[in-house]
């Protein structure tokens, strides 16, 4: 994405191979109904970048070929105007989500979407964790490999319909 600040990058680059080794499979890989969720602190702000097949969101990989296909597609893009349910950091921390970059692109007949959101937080050293709304928002997806790069701390975790919460303690 092209907002995202090295921070993450680097970050997440570090945490990678944890990270891909208690996801279960190697980084890059493609499932549907699964999707990735990068977080990273970095001073006040919270950035969260989700990574998923298009199919797991909208259940198909093509661009549209009808009216409902073109319909869905947009719902989808809608949804990240306005992220606040979508994923909600610890209430004490005082985070506002700007709206959502988001990005598709299609590779070898498979499409995906990049959304990347940005939260300012008024108080960073109160993230403790991420009520993740994703799964009420898109049906098709079941599985979200999350990795996790706070100030002193890189995690890896997976949540599906049950465990929806990504929880850390950021070093003081």
């Amino acid at each position: 994405m092209t907002r995202m600040i090295p921070m993450l990058a680097l970050a997440l680059a570090v945490a990678a191979p944890s990270a891909a080794h208690a996801a279960g499979a190697a980084g890059g890989h493609h499932h549907h109904g699964g999707a990735r969720l990068l977080v990273a602190v970095d001073g006040k702000n919270l950035e969260a970048e989700l990574v998923a097949p298009l199919d797991s969101l909208v259940g198909f990989e093509h661009a549209p070929r009808n009216e409902k296909e073109r319909k869905a597609l947009e719902a989808v893009q809608a949804r990240f105007r306005n992220p606040a349910d979508l994923l909600t950091p610890t209430a004490a921390a005082g985070c506002s989500p700007g709206p959502a970059e988001v990005q598709q692109s299609s590779a070898g007949g498979h499409a995906e979407l990049r959304a990347l959101i940005v939260f300012q937080c008024l108080q960073p050293r109160a993230l403790q964790d991420i009520e993740v709304g994703l799964f009420d928002a898109f049906p098709r997806l079941r599985r979200l490999d999350a990795e996790i790069a706070v100030p002193g701390r890189q995690s890896a975790a997976r949540l599906d319909r049950q465990r929806r919460r990504i929880t850390w303690q950021a070093s003081p």
